[in-house]
C-alpha cells in the first residue's frame, strides 16, 4: 500500500529534521545535516538531502507513469484508447514529469 497524494518537502532549517508528508501524515522523516563549520561541506551536505527528499517526493508519480507506461504496452495503444486510458504520447509527458520533479526542476 502507498500513502497517496502529493507528497511535500518540508524543510525545517530551524529544527532537527525535515520531513516529506501528504498533508496529513509524515512519510518519511530525515535528520538535518549538523554543521560542520566549513560551508562547501554544509552545502553539499544540504544538496544531498535536498536530492534525496525530490527523488522521495517523486515516487508516487513515478509509480503511476510506469503503471501507466507498462498497462499500455500489454494490452495496445489501441486497446488502451478504447478503455480511456491516456495515449502513450501523454503517458511519456507524465513520465518526463516525474523525472524532472525526482531531479528537482
Amino acid at each position: 500500500m502507498v500513502t497517496k497524494g502529493t507528497w511535500k518537502y518540508t524543510e525545517e532549517l530551524d529544527a532537527n529534521f525535515s520531513m516529506i508528508s501528504d498533508g496529513q501524515s509524515v512519510v518519511c522523516g530525515m535528520p538535518n545535516p549538523s554543521p560542520s563549520g566549513d560551508a562547501e561541506t554544509d552545502r553539499r551536505e544540504l544538496a544531498f538531502m535536498r536530492a534525496n527528499a525530490n527523488l522521495i517526493k517523486a515516487a508516487p508519480d513515478m509509480l503511476e507513469a510506469l503503471k501507466l507506461i507498462l498497462r499500455n504496452r500489454e494490452i495496445g495503444e489501441h486497446e488502451s484508447q478504447k478503455m480511456g486510458l491516456p495515449r502513450m504520447m501523454e503517458v511519456n509527458e507524465l513520465g518526463r514529469a516525474a523525472i524532472a520533479k525526482a531531479e528537482g526542476k
